[in-house]
């Protein structure tokens, strides 16, 4: 049996792994085979932290002069090497100059 302390570590690796988010404009559903964004824009996380047992939290920003005239419509997790190990599609969002974003994606093991 697996226990619980797995999923502190779990959260753990996949944290020191993460250095960038991704928004793009693709709204193809989700899928384990996922590994790009359309037209992304990346950026590394502002921040990462462990919110909870096996939870890994990364927090963003998009500010007002970045992706601007994008249709936001997917967001990506990857690893310094270009790995996309996290995707997820959403609501769209129409960023421009006036807007800037914050977030926080969290991962539960």
């Amino acid at each position: 049996m697996i226990v619980n302390n797995a999923r502190d570590k779990q959260a753990h690796l996949f944290g020191s792994a993460v250095t960038h988010i991704g928004f793009g404009v693709g709204t193809n559903p989700v899928t384990p085979t996922d590994n790009s964004l359309v037209n992304a824009y990346w950026k590394p996380v502002s921040a990462v932290r462990y919110p909870d047992s096996g939870q890994v939290a990364f927090d963003w920003t998009l500010l007002a002069a970045e992706a601007n005239g994008m249709t936001i419509t997917e967001m990506a997790l990857r690893t310094a090497d270009g790995v996309v190990i996290a995707r997820k599609v959403r609501g769209a969002i129409s960023k421009d100059a006036d807007l800037s974003l914050a977030g926080t994606w969290i991962v539960k093991f």
